[in-house]
């Protein structure tokens, strides 16, 4: 993406590349074109998992345990014999519905917290940009402690930590 500067005039019924909608120049880009048409299938499976799924994800077939990929089992069969194509489209579920909330919450959190602090603030009140400075200040403390505390987990397990 280049920002190069021109002196060209813009004529009459066309649109300076400044001020292109943000739609447009997402949908010049082909990376995020193509993200956005994964999470779009994945959406659609998710929503539609009862009819899309080939298996009943919570049928458990014990003469079909530990089954490698094949063309019966797309992604194979776990310890219990069950789909993995089935439980991961039944699974996006959940997750996407829990990424919702999550999102949702932190919004509504994050607008009222905005809200009383720009009403304080007009007040002449400073005591809440200090409590917020120091909610932060907590919040990446306690992320420097933890996330060497979950490396150190991962290294226990055997799992690198770093991918």
């Amino acid at each position: 993406m280049s920002t190069e500067v021109t002196s060209t005039v813009v004529g009459i019924g066309t649109v300076s590349p400044r001020r292109e909608g943000a739609l447009r120049r997402l949908l010049r880009d082909k990376v995020a074109v193509a993200a956005g048409l994964v999470l779009a299938f994945i959406v659609v499976a998710a929503a539609c998992a009862p009819w899309v799924a080939p298996y009943d994800p919570y049928r458990i077939d014990l003469t079909r345990v530990m089954l490698p990929p094949d063309g019966v089992h797309w992604l194979g069969t776990d310890t219990n014999g069950r789909d993995i194509l089935s439980r991961l489209i039944f699974g996006a579920r959940n997750t996407l519905l829990v990424g919702m909330i999550g999102v949702t919450v932190g919004g509504l959190l994050g607008a009222m917290t905005g809200i009383v602090a720009a009403f304080y603030r007009s007040l002449g009140h400073s005591k809440l940009d200090t409590t917020a400075l120091y909610a932060r200040v907590a919040t990446k403390t306690i992320r420097s402690v933890t996330s060497p505390l979950e490396r150190l987990a991962l290294l226990m397990q055997g799992k690198d930590p770093c991918g």
